[in-house]
């Protein structure tokens, strides 16, 4: 399991910071999801780590699923983003 670290990070620094850890590129981040269920290209993935969108829940369980990660460690609750597809 990945450490998240302190509960008050967001959801841009949660996601790339798991990325990090397991040394995935983007493309890497990519494929997995698509394995886990859903094909989230590389792109959109960079605009979630940039702050610029946030997933939908479907997409952020499939993010945690690709990332190995449980879904609360990568999900925060007080984040007000507008969700993207």
């Amino acid at each position: 399991m990945v450490n998240q670290g302190p509960p008050n990070i967001t959801f841009k620094e949660r996601i790339r910071r798991a990325r990090l850890d397991q040394d995935l590129t983007l493309r890497d981040l990519e494929k997995r999801c698509e394995e886990a269920g859903e094909r989230i290209d590389h792109g959109t993935l960079s605009r979630y780590e940039q702050g610029l969108f946030r997933p939908k829940r479907r997409r952020r369980k499939i993010l945690a699923t690709a990332l190995n990660i449980p879904f609360d460690d990568l999900d925060s609750l007080g984040e007000n983003r507008q969700e993207s597809p």
